[in-house]
């Protein structure tokens, strides 16, 4: 069957040709940052959920429960993983008090971080900002134009976002998991069959029941959070 479409006449850059290789660099490394968000909500529903304090009978169901969150952690994306961060953090009554703002923010991007991942990008206009075909679940059209300066603007405020979900670890004494700094770590938390949780970061290890605080060698740190925290 013939195509229509005559291959060898298309741009070597094709579709991405209209717009310049600086602004693919930076729609890169935003959605990295917004993958970065991520996992670091991820570890901070780990501390947040392993630091809960469990007595008695709750501590065996607290087991089976923890391993659901920590493994559906693995595969949630922004907006999910919001509701669940903020879930774990307010069953703390010594939240950090500005929870609220902070997950605000989250979520006022997570609107943007699903435009920039899926939307269908147009060629630019006179002004180099290009609008890019998305619509939410709601069938919400996303209306603003992108260009190089958006992105990095939004780039800064998901790194902001980033280093506020570490803080918010440590506002409660708390080490973040999988970083360095001072605070009180958790031992580990493992899956009710013993296994280890997948989202736990290489130095966590024992059990739920042993999740208590100990102080941690910040030296054994191998992961990339290690010079954030």
């Amino acid at each position: 069957m013939l195509s229509p479409i005559d291959r060898n006449r298309l741009d070597p850059q094709f579709p991405t040709q209209y717009h310049d290789a600086a602004l693919w660099e930076q729609l890169g490394r935003t959605v990295a940052a917004f993958g970065f968000l991520e996992d670091v909500l991820a570890r901070a529903v780990l501390a947040f959920s392993g630091m809960q304090e469990y007595k008695g009978e709750d501590k065996k169901n607290a087991m089976g429960e923890l391993a659901g969150i920590l493994e559906s952690a693995l595969k949630d994306a922004l907006g999910k993983l919001t509701d669940v961060y903020v879930s774990r953090v307010k069953m703390h009554s010594n939240a950090p008090p500005y929870i609220d703002d902070l997950v605000a923010r989250i979520r006022s991007r997570t609107n943007d971080r699903n435009a920039i991942c899926h939307g269908a990008w147009m060629p630019p206009d006179v002004e180099g900002k290009s609008r890019l075909l998305y619509f939410d679940r709601k069938r919400i059209e996303f209306k603003t134009k992108v260009d190089l300066v958006w992105l990095k603007e939004c780039h800064l405020e998901v790194t902001s976002l980033i280093v506020e979900v570490i803080n918010s670890v440590h506002f409660m004494g708390w080490q973040f998991p999988g970083g360095a700094g001072p605070g009180t770590c958790m031992e580990g938390i493992r899956k009710s069959d013993g296994s280890a949780a997948a989202v736990a970061p290489p130095q966590v290890g024992a059990s739920l029941e042993s999740a208590k605080g100990v102080e941690c060698d910040s030296s054994s740190s191998t992961s990339a959070l290690s010079h954030l925290s």
